[in-house]
């Protein structure tokens, strides 16, 4: 089951990433805007999943202990599935290879350096949004 819930949301992220690539380009030239807004959207949604996949008593401040809200198919859907085929690193890697290969090395990093930082704190206000929204 587990394996089946993984391809059904894999699938279903992948071609969200599609759609999100076809409107960046026809809002603008840059691809890379697509994969930046993908990954951080991606982030931010893992944070908030993380949340409410975490068995209660691993949260501090939350006893007693419980099971987790999000658990088994439903979190590999969602975890591994969906969100894994939406958000790409390869893609970003590619994309910031491609800004070297044209001699844009500020452009590169600011887009290495920034995705990361941008998908940590995305990441990190998605797990505090969990905090507010859980029961």
């Amino acid at each position: 089951m587990s394996f089946l819930a993984v391809g059904a949301g894999g699938a279903i992220g992948a071609v969200l990433r599609h759609g999100a690539n076809l409107l960046a380009l026809r809002w603008s030239a840059h691809p890379a805007l697509a994969t930046l807004v993908v990954n951080v959207v991606g982030s931010l949604l893992l944070g908030l999943l993380l949340w409410f996949a975490a068995a209660r008593h691993l949260v501090p401040g939350h006893e007693p202990p419980r099971r987790a809200m999000i658990d088994g198919a439903l979190r590999d859907f969602l975890k591994v599935g969906l969100l894994g085929g939406l958000t790409t690193f390869s893609t970003l890697t590619a994309e910031a290879n491609g800004m070297l290969h044209e001699g844009r090395y500020a452009w590169a990093a600011a887009y290495a350096v920034g995705s990361l930082a941008l998908g940590l704190l995305a990441a990190g206000a998605g797990f505090a949004l969990g905090r507010v929204l859980a029961p």
